[in-house]
Formats: C-alpha cells, structure tokens, sequence
C-alpha cells in the first residue's frame, strides 16, 4: 500500500476547475468514491491524498491528472 499527496497549483490568471486523479505507469487509478469536481483560483493550489494498493514490486512512475 501507497499513500501519495499531489498539490496541483493554478498558474494562471483565472479559477479553473477538473476532477483530481493520478496515472501510475500512465494507467488512471481508479478511487472508490469517485473524486469530485475541484475549482482553485489563481496562483492558489488544491491537494489531495491517494491510498493505491496492488502495486508490483519495483519503480514505478506516478503523474497527477492534470499535470
């Protein structure tokens, strides 16, 4: 079992708003209960925790959706 945190942060000039989820080795992961939609204003972030089991053995690359 893996605990990631991802913060993604607004660089733009306007609020923007997507549904947070993360790619590991560019597969989705999919969270029961589904995330829900994420709106953050300019220059301010959002954070969420992912608890990902079943994970082989090894390196593996995680990439928060959207980067």
């Amino acid at each position: 079992t893996v605990t990631v945190d991802v913060i993604w942060t607004n660089t733009g000039g306007t609020s923007g708003s997507f549904i947070p989820s993360i790619k590991i080795d560019t597969v989705p992961i999919v969270v029961s209960p589904p995330l829900t939609l994420v709106t953050i204003g300019p220059s301010l972030t959002a954070s969420q925790q992912f608890v990902i089991t079943g994970l082989t053995t090894g390196t593996h690359t995680i990439c928060p959706d959207p980067n």
